[in-house]
């Protein structure tokens, strides 16, 4: 874990601090902010803000600018940006059925003859299945080539330790998008024109929604013992929106969805509520990107070194200024 969350700092708590408290590497911050929207700040305070795209509100001169905060570990280039249901994303882009049976598909959100399904029925049919109709279904699938042996068998060791639940349901039916392309090419040609035909559309809002979102902020981590290094950069948003749209539409060798430089691929993975783990939020699909991708058009603002000495949180600035 890193000292930034050993001290029970974010990303975005440690920027509004910056800011508020008129560090060296808040002024940097607020001086480039300045520079990238083409404004002058001469008062300021930040806030943070929760379940919004923006993370940070800052009023400038009495102005508002939301900021998006990306956090960048060279080792772990990826940042999750949305999830939901396949049904949330039908209804907000107006997706024809065609593209909605994919993506049910995709997820694993569908019946034993591959027909979608809402995911509470899903939830319903996880509690009553039994082991022996699970394995039989997961055979059959493998026969017709939409599930491979070694997929099946990294199913089944889950399914051992906490039973057979939705997320591990959707995993053993779920036909990626590699595997679609065999299986119906008509329906992977309708997602493949679909995405392509809304791929600007689809990014700007998986990005920013509908949010007047003005800047990102990425924050590059490098982690060592006894040291972390945070190095800010600032970006305007529309660059950042282009530069995620770029390139074309197409399925990645891991049988996702790749629109522009986002990623689209299904959620996976557990939940915690309450004292257990729940995967009900597994088989939803989700946006990722490479925040790295950020850094080749923002402005290199600072680096900051934070180091523990006599369990004091210790920081040192190193000042850099870069105008691309």
């Amino acid at each position: 874990m890193s000292h930034v969350a050993k001290g029970g700092f974010s990303i975005e708590r440690l920027i509004v601090n910056h800011i508020n408290n008129g560090t060296d590497v808040g002024a940097k911050l607020i001086e480039c902010i300045s520079h990238v929207l083409g404004i002058s700040c001469k008062s300021y305070h930040a806030e943070r803000l929760h379940g919004r795209k923006a993370d940070i509100k800052i009023i400038c001169d009495g102005n508002e600018i939301l900021v998006s905060v990306k956090s960048y570990r060279p080792e772990a280039d990826y940042n999750h940006v949305e999830r939901n249901f396949v049904e949330e994303y039908k209804r907000r882009w107006n997706m024809p059925e065609c593209v909605y049976v994919a993506l049910k598909m995709f997820v694993g959100e569908i019946n034993q003859e591959d027909k979608p399904i809402p995911h509470e029925d899903l939830e319903k049919e996880a509690k009553s299945i039994s082991l022996s109709d699970f394995n039989n279904e997961a055979q059959q699938r493998i026969t017709r080539g939409l599930l491979s042996h070694g997929e099946y068998i990294k199913i089944l060791d889950e399914v051992k330790k906490k039973g057979i639940s939705p997320g591990l349901l959707g995993k053993m039916r779920r036909v990626t998008f590699d595997k679609l392309r065999d299986y119906d090419p008509e329906l992977s040609r309708s997602v493949i024109e679909y995405f392509s035909k809304m791929k600007h559309t689809i990014v700007r809002d998986v990005l920013v929604d509908n949010e007047p979102i003005k800047i990102f902020i990425v924050v590059r981590r490098e982690i060592y013992k006894d040291l972390e290094k945070l190095y800010y950069y600032v970006a305007e948003a529309n660059k950042v929106i282009e530069v995620y749209s770029q390139g074309d539409v197409r399925i990645t060798d891991r049988g996702n969805l790749l629109i522009g430089n986002i990623e689209l691929q299904r959620k996976g993975g557990n939940q915690w509520r309450g004292r257990k783990w729940v995967d009900i939020v597994a088989n939803q699909l989700q946006f990722k990107i490479r925040p790295s991708k950020i850094l080749e058009i923002a402005k290199f603002v600072v680096c900051e070194e934070i180091t523990r000495k006599d369990k004091r949180r210790v920081v040192t600035l190193n000042k850099f200024f870069k105008s691309n």
